[in-house]
């Protein structure tokens, strides 16, 4: 029994120490996936009701246009959006994301559009995912649901939904590839990617200048790119973050208004 007992402690000496050996230069000291995604929903940004305002720009090889803009988040419910013109300030456009679908009028073109994810991001040319865009917006972590991963690199935590070895599943056979990496000091996102091959999509988010707003960090900018057939950029400079329980989502398409070609 001693014997056995030896070896075992001797193995798990080895395996840590192995473990230490083979992380890269700058990398942080390693937690077990279990142990770091625990770390990760201790220091999630809680909130119900929330409200982001600043302003933005959206970029693709044919259109490139400022706005200002405000978002409410009801988790995991609802994303509100109201745009208005950089400069005065008029109202251009609002629209609401649901798991349901997607709705949104144009005040300029005096149009709307609105139907389920799939037929809106025939539509648009833009494909999402109701859950990944819910925690990007509130700047935490997505739980992603199967099989997950851990990957070493300098100065964060990399989590991703594919088995390099291909043991598990070859990467042939894998639809779907999704990638985190996690601050190693506030344990929120600093990168997501979910990438479909196939389909030729990807949707990347980027969180940048991590800053005080009242009692809680977030983003000073998120930037959130659709790749397809072209590439389609969002970049949000944050300028208000706030809690609310009285929040509202008012939301109504003009009776005069005509669908959207």
């Amino acid at each position: 029994m001693r014997k056995v007992l030896s070896l075992l402690i001797l193995s798990i000496l080895v395996v840590s120490c192995g473990l230490k050996r083979n992380l890269p230069e700058g990398a942080p000291s390693y937690l077990k996936l279990a142990t770091l995604e625990e770390k990760i929903q201790d220091e999630a940004f809680a909130y119900e009701k929330l409200s982001i305002k600043g302003k933005g720009r959206v970029q693709s090889p044919s259109f490139n246009q400022s706005f200002r803009y405000e978002i409410r988040i009801l988790k995991d419910s609802l994303i509100w959006v109201d745009i208005s013109d950089p400069f005065i300030g008029i109202k251009v456009a609002r629209g609401i994301l649901s798991p349901q679908g997607f709705s949104y009028y144009n005040r300029l073109e005096r149009n709307y559009a609105q139907g389920d994810p799939k037929s809106m991001a025939s539509k648009l040319g833009i494909e999402f995912q109701f859950a990944p865009l819910m925690a990007a917006l509130g700047a935490n972590y997505w739980q992603m649901k199967g099989m997950r991963f851990q990957a070493f690199i300098a100065d964060a935590y990399l989590i991703h939904n594919y088995d390099p070895s291909g043991k598990i599943e070859t990467l042939e056979a894998q639809s779907e590839f999704v990638k985190q990496e996690i601050n190693s000091t506030l344990y929120r996102p600093n990168y997501l990617e979910i990438k479909q091959p196939t389909a030729g999509k990807t949707f990347r988010v980027l969180y940048k200048d991590y800053k005080d707003f009242a009692d809680f960090k977030f983003p000073a900018q998120v930037e959130i790119e659709f790749l397809s057939s072209e590439s389609t950029r969002v970049i949000l400079e944050i300028t208000s973050v706030e809690k609310s329980d009285k929040l509202s989502t008012p939301y109504s398409i003009p009776s005069q208004y005509d669908l959207a070609p």
